[in-house]
């Protein structure tokens, strides 16, 4: 069996993957001439030749499905784990946010990229609103309400104006998947990511690094007065 061109989630681009096995199911020739329709469906486990990553492939080929352009039947691909086109980032590794961010928190960022991974979008902009809510909780409070919660979390100097404006932007988003049927597209979605994960570092990581460096800073030595002397 040749190589296959395909997507690699550890490389993070398209790389060649050697088939380690394969197995392919079809219609009878009894289906066939009963209905005029056929299928077949190719179950592949290939691994990639760069991280020799693992997953599995399936391509369905239908009678009915069609290029428009060539009109040769057009196999439908379908990849376990699914293609990740965002990587978490690399500073959930640190220890000040591996002991800083509440569990519960940390369980739906996991959940997060779960959906953005399998094509959740409106899963996946309701778990960023409530990230954001959990966050101002632990920080400021709880004060009834997500505005009332962003307009202390403002109040209290943890986000700038510009920010408060871009939580807002969430918040409305939020509502329009839960009650609107609003379905972001990938790049909307990227940006909502975006917000969220540059205010989990700050609060999470960059404010308890910078308190480190303060106190490794070694205090300015105090200039010492002369007074002058008497008759001088």
């Amino acid at each position: 069996m040749k190589d296959k061109l395909t997507w690699c989630n550890s490389c993070g681009r398209m790389t060649f993957h050697e088939a380690l096995l394969e197995h392919i199911e079809h219609s009878s020739q009894e289906e066939r001439d009963e209905t005029g329709h056929w299928w077949s469906e190719t179950w592949q486990i290939l691994r990639c030749r760069g991280s020799r990553t693992v997953c599995v492939q399936v391509a369905l080929l239908h009678s009915e499905e069609r290029d428009e352009e060539t009109g040769e039947s057009k196999p439908q691909c379908t990849t376990y784990p699914p293609p990740t086109y965002r990587n978490r980032p690399s500073w959930e590794s640190e220890i000040e946010y591996l002991l800083g961010c509440p569990n519960h928190m940390r369980s739906l960022m996991k959940e997060l990229y779960i959906c953005l991974q399998n094509e959740c979008p409106a899963a996946a902009v309701m778990i960023v609103r409530s990230i954001l809510e959990v966050m101002m909780i632990q920080t400021v409070g709880d004060k009834g309400t997500f505005a009332a919660n962003l307009t202390e979390f403002h109040k209290q100097e943890f986000i700038s104006g510009r920010q408060r404006k871009m939580i807002e932007s969430v918040l409305e988003a939020g509502h329009a998947s839960m009650h609107r049927g609003f379905i972001p597209e990938r790049k909307d979605l990227s940006t909502l990511v975006d917000i969220l994960e540059g205010l989990i570092q700050v609060m999470f990581v960059h404010f308890p690094q910078a308190k480190k460096l303060q106190e490794r800073i070694p205090k300015r030595k105090s200039k010492r007065v002369y007074a002058p002397r008497p008759g001088s």
